[in-house]
């Protein structure tokens, strides 16, 4: 088998350039019948995502998920207030989350994407809520995961999915590699999925989720087979992040933590994230997200492109 890359160890090789200004190249996405601005989105986490910032991304052309974390009526009683937005929501695969899809069905809530999002996603327990949700919302877009393999992929899409998150153990929060020694370096997973996805013409959207530490990482997984990045740390390190503000030796700090640690869940079982400490990077999420939209384009251009999947289209060393 070959050696398997995390991002770090993957480089990207120039080509000659085709504009004149980085600002003619097209960072956008089109999916879930709504153009984005670019193709990235904060992890469906309590320190990355709340209610108020989820509004303020979809009115500003950001895809967005809310976390699945909330108190199942505080979620059905934001959709109701937000009808004119797009709606973006996650699910477990408990009785609970049956129950919000039929509430939501019940009171004829529009609802755009649904994320099935549990910590192991290519399970007959995501199948289930999956054909669930298609049965009461069939024109929603679903996302579901988290998988690290082609058969996952190809499981997940013929059972429905849209698109599926990629990526098991790769996050900073995430101990899972280390509590049960599963998972798959991001960059060489991303592609191996990518590569299936080519070779059984599948339309299914991939997400990149985990392992994203600079913003030219965004171009590598795209580079190897990405549509889309979930990205964590990096919006939790926002000012306006959800995550708490608590300073440490002087130093303005916010706090992250994974969706599986104990900080989370409030309890010590099964337990497969930590929390973190990590650097304010000074920035509000507007801030950042114009950051990544300039990058990108700057990545585009090195690729001798003008959007943003000609970064396929260049060659890669390892380093």
């Amino acid at each position: 088998m070959e050696k398997a890359l995390e991002y770090s160890q993957v480089w990207l090789v120039p080509k000659l350039c085709v504009v004149n200004s980085r600002s003619e190249c097209n960072t956008s996405v089109q999916y879930a019948g709504k153009q984005w601005k670019v193709p990235v989105m904060p992890a469906n986490m309590k320190c990355t995502i709340d209610f108020t910032l989820a509004r303020w991304m979809a009115e500003h052309q950001y895809f967005y998920i809310l976390h699945r974390f909330y108190a199942y009526e505080e979620i059905v009683a934001w959709i109701e207030k937000n009808q004119d937005i797009f709606i973006s929501i996650s699910l477990g695969v408990k009785d609970a989350d049956y129950a919000l899809i039929d509430t939501l069905k019940s009171k004829n809530l529009r609802v755009d994407a649904v994320t099935i999002d549990i910590a192991h996603g290519h399970s007959l327990a995501v199948k289930k809520i999956l054909e669930h949700t298609r049965k009461h919302f069939p024109e929603c877009f679903i996302i579901a995961g988290n998988v690290a393999s082609g058969d996952a992929l190809v499981d997940l899409s013929e059972w429905g999915a849209d698109a599926v998150k990629i990526g098991i153990g790769g996050g900073s929060a995430c101990s899972t590699k280390f509590k049960t020694g599963f998972t798959y370096p991001m960059y060489s997973c991303v592609s191996a999925c990518g590569q299936v996805k080519k070779e059984k013409k599948l339309k299914t959207i991939l997400i990149a989720d985990g392992g994203i530490k600079h913003n030219g990482d965004i171009a590598k997984a795209i580079h190897a087979g990405a549509d889309m990045v979930m990205i964590g740390g990096m919006f939790s390190a926002c000012v306006d992040s959800p995550g708490e503000t608590i300073s440490v030796d002087g130093e303005v700090k916010k706090i992250y933590f994974g969706s599986a640690s104990e900080h989370n869940k409030g309890t010590r079982h099964h337990v497969e994230g930590f929390l973190r400490h990590i650097e304010c990077n000074t920035m509000t999420y507007e801030q950042k997200l114009q950051e990544i939209e300039e990058d990108l384009q700057s990545a585009i251009s090195y690729s001798g492109g003008t959007t943003l999947y000609d970064i396929r289209n260049v060659e890669h060393v390892i380093t």
